[in-house]
């Protein structure tokens, strides 16, 4: 079953983001020139790969990576290295003393349905999306959504080339062209910087966040048949 976090604290992230768990295994930690775990945080307290949540047989569960400044669940349980902990809906977990602080929960399969008139029954509906660069907004089923500039140059990359696989090198030399050629593999961009914009976006379209795929360690997929590009 699909699960996510809520961010409560930890920088670079913004309080009330989501960060959907896609994997079976997702690492926590802190992201360096040797080190990019899947969720990264930056403050120095975090280790490198601090903590790891895991899915196995319809469960989930957390484990300390042996972490330097601990790995605390719902304020009372340190966990020990290396011990798994079963995670239930909406625990609390606190990394390095309360320097990131996130809950867990489990999503409901219908979690983005939107419920339909006269009784039919629910159904995720496919968004109509249309880009205006020049207003740099987005506009989903009718609904202005503004973005910041690098939000718009991500979206219409994205959009531009619906249901293939983009880079993240690509991402990088759309988003962020005065790093360097191929930003990514050359290390001029980071990972969690990709990451944290990616999220932004997603929350910013919210419940049709969903439309933007991460394929791990390689890029992302707009997975959506376009409207139409101003």
């Amino acid at each position: 079953m699909p699960a996510y976090l809520v961010i409560e604290k930890g920088s670079p992230f913004e309080a009330g983001d989501k960060i959907v768990l896609a994997g079976d295994k997702t690492i926590i930690g802190r992201s360096t020139k040797n080190s990019s775990p899947h969720i990264a945080f930056d403050n120095i307290l975090i280790s490198r790969n601090h903590c790891c949540i895991s899915y196995d047989q319809d469960a989930w569960s957390i484990i300390d990576l042996s972490s330097k400044h601990g790995t605390v669940l719902n304020t009372n349980t340190q966990l020990k290295p290396h011990f798994s902990q079963e995670l239930i809906d909406g625990d609390k977990v606190s990394l390095a003393s309360g320097i990131v602080l996130f809950k867990f929960y489990r999503q409901d399969d219908g979690e983005h349905a939107i419920e339909c008139c006269h009784g039919e029954k629910e159904k995720t509906l496919e968004p109509q999306i249309e880009i205006d660069q020049d207003r740099r907004q987005v506009i989903i089923n009718g609904d202005n959504i503004p973005l910041t500039t690098k939000q718009c140059q991500l979206m219409v990359l994205l959009f531009s080339r619906p249901k293939k696989l983009i880079s993240y090198d690509e991402v990088c030399n759309t988003v962020w062209p005065d790093r360097g050629v191929n930003g990514f593999t050359n290390h001029y961009v980071g990972l969690e910087e990709i990451d944290v914009l990616v999220y932004r976006l997603r929350k910013r379209i919210e419940p049709f966040d969903t439309v933007i795929r991460t394929i791990r360690g390689r890029g992302l997929i707009f997975e959506l048949d376009v409207s139409s590009f101003h």
